[in-house]
């Protein structure tokens, strides 16, 4: 019983398994990927993560963006980074989150008075608005959302 090697034709994009000319890679060529962070940026906790699953936790802890009203007391929304540990939660704070009406992107979390104006009142904030506009998201024609992943279909 003999075998025989058939060679398929290529298929585009697919990469070569075994061309004389390819391309390896020596140490001096890999590259690492970014460490994941390892302190909570708020000062107020500074949590330390260790190991490897609590680095991953902290570092999609930190994707997610928090506005807060601006301590400062001017009309602005300030944005903030929190850990699973010092993030606002009810029932000492509300919060309110904004979507993309094209998808399930989940956008900024809004906390206290900025979560209050939506949450009672239906209304965006002017301060999450120009935050909003400022980070690439639009409004369509019917007031919905979309994010800057999405073109705007008026």
């Amino acid at each position: 019983m003999s075998m025989e090697l058939t060679t398929h034709p290529p298929v585009q994009g697919q990469l070569p398994l075994w061309e004389s000319g390819a391309e390896t890679m020596t140490p001096a060529t890999r590259t690492r990927p970014a460490a994941a962070p390892r302190i909570c940026p708020n000062p107020g906790c500074g949590y330390r993560a260790k190991g490897v699953s609590a680095r991953g936790r902290l570092r999609e802890d930190l994707q997610v963006v928090w506005l807060v009203p601006d301590p400062a007391g001017s009309e602005a929304a300030v944005e903030r980074r929190y850990c699973h540990r010092c993030c606002p939660r009810p029932p000492h704070h509300q919060i309110a989150d904004v979507e993309c009406a094209a998808c399930d992107c989940g956008g900024p979390l809004l906390v206290d008075a900025l979560a209050a104006a939506l949450i009672t009142e239906g209304i965006m904030p002017d301060a999450v608005r120009r935050w909003l506009e400022d980070h690439g998201w639009r409004e369509q024609g019917t007031g919905a959302l979309v994010c800057p992943d999405h073109l705007s279909t008026q």
